[in-house]
């Protein structure tokens, strides 16, 4: 993926109902404090923090944008409202990447 679609990927405008998917064939390897995630459609391979994690591991198409927000806010103790704005810029970023579908 060039630069100039990562860009525009990034700045996707997601609405909270959308629901995201994992991408086919991505593979998570652990590595410490951070995750490798490998697309083999595009021979990448992705170090994702924590936060970025959880996000993409969320993202099975059951839960909508702000159910996955809801669902982190319950893991740190802090309102949906607070981290949706934060759970929307990670789904944009991960897919961008290749690693989510968000459409």
């Amino acid at each position: 993926m060039s630069r100039d679609s990562a860009t525009r990927s990034s700045r996707m405008v997601l609405s909270d109902h959308v629901r995201p998917t994992r991408s086919r064939g991505v593979r998570a390897y652990r590595l410490g404090d951070e995750t490798l995630l490998y697309a083999p459609a595009s021979q990448t391979a992705h170090a994702v923090n924590a936060p970025a994690m959880a996000i993409w591991e969320l993202s099975d198409g059951s839960r909508s944008v702000w159910q996955i927000a809801e669902e982190l806010g319950r893991w740190v103790d802090r309102p949906a409202a607070e981290l949706l704005a934060d759970v929307k810029h990670g789904i944009s970023q991960l897919t961008a990447l290749g690693l989510l579908h968000a459409s």
